[in-house]
């Protein structure tokens, strides 16, 4: 019975790794922002030291998770790699949503809205909700300003558009 058990739970948990992933994919790449690096093997050395996080949880509880190592190093690199093309697009954006077109945003908004673009825009098998809902959580856990509402606001309109 236990076998049939864990592959239920295994599913169950998918979306909480997922949550994790982006957390941490988020604070990888506000470190490569600071200290550029080869994105691969920082995505290693924050898989090999960083293991568990704390997300909430579909009750609203926050529970301790390991990321999904795969679609944290998807993200990582990809957003890396991707930066330029990706800066423009949430540059464009935040002009729309009346930001100052010329106002850069902070390293760490920038890095969370980095990783959600590219999953936005390379990760089309995800649901545009579940990805906007979750880097606005990540928002929330670093910022108790209007943050969380700019990423919401950019990242649906990204969506929008690419979608």
């Amino acid at each position: 019975m236990n076998q049939a058990a864990k592959p239920e739970k295994a599913g169950k948990d998918a979306p909480i790794k997922k949550k994790a992933a982006r957390m941490l994919a988020a604070q990888a790449l506000y470190q490569q922002l600071h200290n550029p690096q080869p994105a691969e093997l920082l995505a290693n050395e924050y898989l090999s030291t960083r293991t568990a996080m704390s997300v909430e949880g579909e009750d609203g509880q926050e529970v301790m998770a390991l990321p999904d190592g795969v679609h944290f190093k998807k993200v990582v690199i990809g957003a890396d790699k991707a930066q330029e093309e990706l800066s423009a697009l949430i540059a464009a954006q935040m002009k729309k949503d009346g930001q100052e077109a010329a106002k850069e945003p902070e390293l760490l908004l920038k890095a969370i809205l980095l990783c959600g673009a590219y999953e936005l825009v390379y990760l089309q098998d995800i649901d545009s909700p579940i990805i906007i809902n979750d880097y606005v959580d990540v928002a929330h856990g670093f910022y108790e300003g209007g943050e969380a509402k700019l990423v919401n606001a950019v990242l649906d309109k990204i969506a929008k558009t690419v979608r």
